[in-house]
């Protein structure tokens, strides 16, 4: 009984991860891809969330992000594993930025 529901429970939290990261993994992939696939991806972002994301200004900002982040953000570095997540977080966040 128990078994079976941690069993349970695990593969719920899985199927909710999985969904998040459809939506959202390509996010790690920003540097990587051409304007047309940051669109693409983006607008289907925005219809998972139209309540929380701009329809008309999202994409465009999020071009303009992987734009920066190509200058900006070191690619994983592999002595101290640095995810590109994190080199984001940190590139945008430097006070010199705002």
């Amino acid at each position: 009984m128990v078994i079976d529901t941690t069993s349970n429970e695990l593969a719920r939290r899985l199927e909710a991860y999985s969904t998040v990261c459809a939506r959202s993994g390509f996010l790690h992939r920003l540097m990587n891809w051409d304007s047309s696939e940051i669109r693409e991806f983006a607008n289907a972002l925005i219809e998972s969330y139209p309540d929380d994301l701009d329809r008309f200004d999202f994409s465009d900002e999020l071009i303009q992000f992987a734009i920066f982040a190509r200058k900006h953000v070191r690619t994983r570095d592999e002595k101290t594993g640095t995810s590109v997540a994190l080199e984001m977080y940190i590139a945008a966040s430097d006070p010199g930025i705002c």
